[in-house]
């Protein structure tokens, strides 16, 4: 904070875009300081429970002080409520939680980034406050593709939760299959539309690894073997030390060594192998070749997936992230009480 304070504006303030983290971190140090509650139970009366938001969970740093900008941990759920919000225009359900004034200079233009943003088009559209403005509408960003859009001409939010870099192109998907079918006038045969979509949802699935279950040859070869960083160091994850392949009554398990611990991974067959325990994980992997095992770890409460290969003749390994997170820590840590990837 003091830090940030000493610095003056290079520009008047509102005639230049800056995306600035640090703004945001001070604003929420401010309302700690003055209520002398951290944001989350300063919110809690005053916007999660009117919204009917359960629990959430905001990083702090250091410790004792929520970040405002980023770290903050909610569901898809959620998110569609606070847009609501902000599509009534501060009502939920007969009852104002924000001034009608606040959410009109909040939801338009106040400083021009067209000059500014590389993303894409949707980027170039000016910014509010904390809101991006779109070529239709307004709307929230996170990092990797969870969106919050407010269309008012349309009186439709979408809110989604995905696990993607580029998010330009999914916005355009959102403009070319769901804008069109927004129009004055309730859908015919909605209740065909609703069968049909229960239908394609029920058969939706994220396939596993194409891999085998077991070595193809010399199995003998894989129990308790160690295998240590390629290149010394795990560039994508630098908390893992060392990874343990073993095999306890024909199950494998592969355990990732951090700082002492062991974070264990269970391959049960081919499929995908769930633990909904302290940090919940669908597991998938096996071996692509004699001499290579994969495995891919997906963390059920983040946008993150990450793939640990161990090569049996160096007896090293790789691991990387698919989406990298913005925030590093042990691997326990990416679970819902620790973390979701906002960038504001």
């Amino acid at each position: 904070m003091r830090g940030f304070l000493r610095i003056p504006p290079e520009r008047d303030p509102g005639t230049v875009f800056a995306y600035n983290q640090p703004a945001t971190y001070s604003l929420a140090a401010i309302v700690q300081r003055v209520t002398g509650r951290l944001m989350t139970e300063y919110l809690r009366p005053r916007l999660f429970d009117p919204l009917g938001i359960g629990d959430v969970t905001w990083l702090q740093y250091p410790a004792g002080r929520e970040i405002g900008f980023t770290g903050l941990y909610a569901t898809t759920d959620a998110v569609a409520r606070l847009g609501q919000l902000y599509l009534r225009e501060g009502v939920w359900e007969g009852e104002r939680l924000l001034p009608s004034a606040w959410v009109a200079e909040a939801t338009r233009a106040q400083v021009s980034n067209a000059d500014g943003m590389s993303e894409g088009p949707d980027w170039q559209q000016g910014y509010g406050f904390q809101f991006w403005m779109s070529r239709h509408g307004y709307r929230g960003d996170g990092a990797y593709g969870q969106l919050c859009v407010v269309l008012p001409e349309h009186d439709v939010v979408i809110a989604a939760t995905a696990a993607t870099e580029p998010m330009q192109p999914l916005l355009d998907l959102v403009w070319a299959h769901l804008l069109p079918a927004f129009g004055a006038q309730p859908l015919e045969g909605r209740a065909a539309d609703d069968t049909a979509l229960r239908h394609r949802l029920s058969r939706l699935a994220l396939p596993p690894l194409a891999v085998e279950p077991v070595p193809p040859t010399r199995p003998e070869d894989w129990p308790d073997a160690t295998f240590i960083p390629e290149g010394v160091v795990c560039a994508d994850q630098p908390t893992l030390t060392d990874v343990v392949v073993t095999r306890t009554g024909g199950a494998w398990r592969v355990l990732l060594g951090e700082s002492g611990t062991q974070f264990e991974l269970r391959l049960d067959g081919t499929g995908w192998t769930v633990d909904e325990g302290g940090t919940p994980t669908a597991v998938t992997g096996g071996w692509t070749d004699p001499d290579t095992l994969r495995v891919d770890t997906l963390f059920l409460e983040t946008p993150h997936r990450l793939t640990v290969t161990c090569s049996l003749p160096g007896r090293t390994f790789t691991a990387r992230w698919h989406t990298k997170p913005l925030i590093g820590g042990p691997l326990r840590s990416f679970r819902a009480a620790a973390r979701w990837e906002d960038e504001g």
